[in-house]
């Protein structure tokens, strides 16, 4: 089992300084209540000198996967030198399944980016939420790897069956899914039964596995705007229904702060995205600034004006109207903490990742270099603002 630390700090007033840190996995019962930070020592400020270092050669990196091994490499080195307050936790990898298969890429780091702010829940929230977030992640990877191989068959054979599972209550014997399933089946049988069940959360897995088998192939091509609205909606959207906690009354917010996730998530992975072959942004759009989807496949396009203006259009002008929407359903006074949670963290995320792109001046290149390195530094610097909820 691979194992890092974390360390625990004091709690903030702002919705920054409640609680943010760096881990992968949920954490154990036995966590340390909170500290004052550390006095610097020599270890550590050696450890300070090696980040620069480990930043200074990541950010002639041109692989993804290179940028997460020399980032772990650095927190393996960084990490033995905390005091006594470290934290050891599984990694979030093993539980989201962001290694599992051949897909385009690894994605413990995205993962770790994206979900560490459960790491301030008890682990049964915590067990709650990873279990949900391994289903969307495995499909994913399961239909990428596919796409990659050229022959959809055990995607395909996923989706038939959990379409037998859902209609009989019993997975297919010999189902290589079926821990998985069986989890599904329990699940929604069981808000099936429930007065006032999260019937939504359901209905939004199906749209969501429809669309991940629509939205991964090597014609792929969102000619126009709503083409590209109706793919967020279809994928961030659904995805951020079927997570837990959610409120009937909840799930049309949820839906739109979902749809501005996966724009985030078109930017972050541009580079990794461009590598495969595929461009989200609509084409009618892309002419109307004298580019056409190819040219993102070569660095060709920096030197192009339009592609600037475009940047500048999508991030000032088209995102501005749907981050408005997500920030009205976090300000929410009734939302559940773990979603109060995802909302403030995925708010800053987005903040650090349009930060990122406009200092890379708008090279989705030096972004991809520039970014995972300063995610790592984030959540190490927000380690002593950690702070655990007690009760949800």
């Amino acid at each position: 089992e691979t194992r890092t630390r974390i360390a625990v700090g004091g709690a903030g007033k702002s919705p920054r300084d409640r609680g943010c840190v760096y881990g992968c996995g949920w954490a154990s019962d036995r966590l340390a209540r909170a500290r004052p930070a550390p006095k610097p020592t020599p270890q550590s400020l050696r450890s300070e000198i090696c980040f620069n270092r480990y930043r200074g050669r990541a950010s002639r990196l041109v692989s993804g996967s290179e940028a997460c091994r020399l980032i772990r490499s650095f927190l393996d080195s960084f990490l033995v030198h905390l005091p006594p307050l470290e934290v050891p936790i599984p990694e979030i990898a093993a539980c989201c399944g962001s290694s599992d298969g051949a897909a385009i890429a690894d994605d413990a780091l995205k993962d770790a980016d994206n979900v560490a702010w459960l790491l301030r829940f008890p682990e049964t929230v915590q067990r709650r939420w990873y279990v949900r977030i391994h289903w969307i992640r495995s499909v994913d990877r399961l239909a990428e790897q596919d796409w990659l191989l050229g022959r959809p068959d055990r995607f395909q054979q996923f989706c038939h069956h959990w379409q037998a599972a859902l209609a009989s209550g019993q997975v297919p014997v010999g189902s290589p899914y079926r821990v998985q399933l069986e989890q599904m089946v329990r699940t929604w049988q069981l808000d099936r039964r429930t007065p006032g069940s999260q019937s939504f959360s359901l209905k939004a897995w199906q749209r969501y596995i429809h669309a991940i088998a629509s939205y991964h192939r090597h014609d792929l091509r969102i000619q126009s705007l709503a083409d590209y609205e109706r793919a967020i909606d279809r994928l961030g959207g659904a995805l951020f229904q079927i997570l837990p906690d959610l409120r009937p009354d909840l799930a049309g917010g949820a839906h739109a702060f979902g749809a501005l996730d996966q724009c985030y998530n078109h930017l972050r992975d541009l580079q990794e995205d461009t590598q495969s072959g595929l461009c989200y942004f609509p084409a009618d759009i892309l002419a109307s600034f004298g580019l056409h989807p190819a040219d993102f496949a070569t660095s060709n396009i920096f030197k192009k004006s339009g592609y600037r203006k475009f940047m500048e259009f999508w991030l000032r002008d088209y995102i501005p109207a749907k981050r408005f929407q997500a920030e009205q359903f976090a300000s929410r006074p009734d939302l559940p903490q773990t979603w109060r949670s995802l909302c403030d963290w995925s708010l800053d995320r987005y903040r650090r990742i349009e930060t990122c792109l406009a200092r890379c001046d708008y090279s989705y290149i030096d972004f991809s270099s520039a970014y995972w390195p300063s995610v790592c530094q984030y959540l190490l610097q927000e380690r002593h603002r950690y702070h655990r909820v007690e009760s949800v």
